[in-house]
């Protein structure tokens, strides 16, 4: 038998002290776990890190985790009929190790079919003495009521802490005074009070700084870098995209492609402004889905060029044609 080590969550994200005190106490005796935020939180990267903080609390070596951990992410079917095998397969059965709880990590949840959702009900409360669930989502409403019922619901908000965004500029070689008053606030700005985006901005920064030699950034430099251009040309795409003018948003779509940004980097930057925009409307809220539905299929085919994501326009049926007849 394993004897259990004291172990803490080890991570390299800012400004999640409070999630990780929530997240280490329930590294004792877990439950269900539900953790939301908008893209580029960290909320992926935090769920890894909690089930290998978990493993090695437990002594699980990197051989056995697949024993312990599947994960379903959005990119896989995820049909009732996936779910029901997935039950069967990961489920039900009693871990090699005593007192070690399987984990089912299910990611993008607000993708995630109603109908699975529920078939999920019923396993997570007759299982829970030897399974847990962990759930990931931009949207708490994504998850049905009585799987929300079930798990401790963690937020991961936008930080607006200055003195984080200090941390972060530290750690990739930067002094505040690197940067003037006016290039500090465009930076945050342009991160849109994602961490992980101004992490990432911040190191593109300090490779570019080193190559040309630069002494203190101003704000026409950080435009002319990071091109904030591109936020402009996100919103006008989804602007077509809500308004299903198809062609037009196809030739968006090569503009951006055109400007160095991948298949991912396209739909990322689509859900990440989808989620500050605050979609209302049914129509558009339909639109953007499908869209964005029938574009992650094609990737999870290995189809993941220009052509493939412009035809994903195409594919989608206008909002009158699913209407009851």
């Amino acid at each position: 038998m394993v004897t259990p080590t004291k172990a803490i969550i080890q991570t390299s994200l800012f400004g999640m002290d409070h999630i990780l005190s929530e997240l280490n106490a329930c590294l004792d005796n877990p439950p269900h776990i539900f953790l939301v935020g908008f893209t580029g939180s960290g909320k992926t990267t935090l769920a890894k890190e909690f089930i290998a903080a978990y493993f090695k609390k437990h002594g699980i070596s990197k051989k056995e985790e697949s024993e312990y951990c599947v994960e379903i992410s959005s990119h896989q079917d995820r049909g009732i009929h996936t779910f029901r095998q997935i039950l069967n397969d990961h489920v039900r059965w009693i871990a090699p190790r005593k007192d070690v709880y399987r984990w089912i990590i299910v990611d993008d949840c607000d993708t995630l079919p109603a109908i699975s959702q529920q078939a999920l009900r019923r396993p997570m409360e007759t299982y829970s003495h030897i399974t847990r669930f962990l759930f990931i989502s931009q949207n708490k409403e994504s998850l049905i009521t009585p799987l929300q019922s079930r798990c401790h619901i963690i937020l991961i908000e936008p930080s607006n802490n200055i003195f984080v965004y200090d941390q972060i500029l530290e750690r990739e070689g930067f002094k505040k005074s690197d940067f003037t008053e006016e290039a500090y606030s465009e930076l945050i700005t342009l991160s849109l009070c994602s961490l992980m985006k101004f992490q990432s901005m911040a190191k593109m920064l300090y490779t570019l700084r080193s190559a040309e030699g630069i002494g203190i950034l101003d704000s026409e430099y950080i435009k002319k870098s990071l091109d904030p251009h591109i936020w402009g040309s996100m919103k006008e795409l989804l602007d077509m995209i809500i308004e299903g003018r198809w062609t037009e948003a196809q030739r968006q779509l090569y503009k951006i492609w055109e400007l160095g940004y991948s298949f991912e980097d396209i739909l990322f930057e689509l859900e990440h402004n989808m989620i500050v925009m605050t979609i209302v409307n049914h129509r558009a809220w339909y639109n953007i889905q499908q869209f964005l539905i029938r574009s992650w299929i094609y990737h999870s085919q290995s189809r993941s060029s220009i052509t493939d994501l412009m035809s994903a326009c195409s594919d989608v049926r206008p909002w009158n044609a699913t209407a009851p007849t």
